[in-house]
């Protein structure tokens, strides 16, 4: 079935709406968001979610795993398809058109879909677009759609069996805001299936490496100093009272875990797939190396090493 679907770039969404939405919880409850989106000019984009009547959303609204899969749909899109089974979304995620699916995937996929299909979203971006000079003076932008905008559809796959897939019915909001103020990221979908030598596609790992993936694309595109190169795991912000950082962003906390222990052995085991991944990437020529970063003895993150990495990329 992968071998029908062609894809050449794997599309991430890279806009500060889009990345505000899974480190907060309760979206849903709140009225509107304000999102910083042109600090040095202090403009402010607006969002609301709302949520049908008929479902309830989870602790974390939005996850990282939600993303990625609204990413995978978006990917498809853009290569020139609508409508797509649940295995080649999970497919697209990977990178690998050619893994084999098994029915917890394709649970876990249609269980955040039929979640995000059902939230809607508003995105009330006047100011910012005037600012970027995108729109006139008198003009106003505001974008609004459901979350993934879908219908269910049954798909005859290439040995006559039917599955599950979606139709795609327009582009969401989410994503036709962040084309047009130019930030989605593209890369090779080759470099998502490089990893296949290093370590096992679970959901984790899938949404790790897409993760790391979009950092180091956006250090390429913006030509990143040494302090930006450096992917970290936690840091607190004073002027925001929030922690951040690459294990905030991905819904790592330590007050889920049981132990100061077991938070301690998950970190290592994160850190220990973050250097996979690099090594994948590094042995495909996208990046040139990396080097862990410290405070004391504890790893702090990663720093990239851009250099001179193959033209191919």
């Amino acid at each position: 079935m992968g071998g029908s679907i062609k894809v050449k770039k794997e599309c991430m969404n890279n806009c500060k709406v889009a990345n505000m939405l899974t480190v907060n919880k309760g979206l849903a409850e709140k009225q509107m968001i304000r999102v910083s989106t042109l600090p040095s000019r202090k403009v402010v984009t607006l969002v609301n979610l709302c949520q049908d009547k008929n479902i309830q959303l989870s602790c974390n609204d939005i996850s990282p795993y939600d993303m990625a899969v609204m990413d995978a749909f978006y990917t498809l899109y853009k290569s020139g398809y609508q409508t797509f089974s649940l295995q080649t979304v999970i497919r697209v995620m990977s990178g690998n058109m050619d893994q084999d699916i098994t029915a917890q995937k394709i649970a876990r996929l249609k269980e955040s879909v039929e979640k995000l299909r059902l939230i809607l979203i508003t995105i009330d971006c006047t100011n910012e677009l005037r600012a970027r000079k995108l729109i006139e003076k008198n003009e106003t932008a505001k974008y609004r759609s459901y979350f993934l905008p879908v219908s269910s559809v049954e798909i005859q796959s290439g040995n006559q069996t039917v599955v599950e897939g979606y139709r795609l019915l327009e582009l969401p909001a989410l994503y036709a805001y962040a084309e047009r103020i130019k930030q989605m990221i593209s890369v090779p979908i080759e470099l998502l299936a490089s990893t296949g030598g290093f370590l096992p596609d679970t959901d984790e790992n899938i949404v790790l490496k897409r993760y790391l993936l979009k950092r180091i694309a956006r250090m390429k595109k913006e030509k990143a100093t040494v302090y930006s190169r450096r992917i970290r795991y936690e840091w607190y912000d004073r002027k925001t009272q929030r922690e951040k950082g690459m294990f905030a962003e991905l819904g790592y906390r330590e007050e889920d875990f049981a132990s100061r222990s077991s938070w301690l052995n998950k970190r290592a085991k994160v850190h220990k797939a973050v250097k996979q991944i690099l090594d994948a990437f590094r042995q495909a020529g996208y990046i040139a190396g990396y080097s862990e970063t410290r405070e004391g003895n504890a790893i702090t993150g990663v720093e990239i090493l851009l250099g001179e990495t193959t033209e191919k990329w």
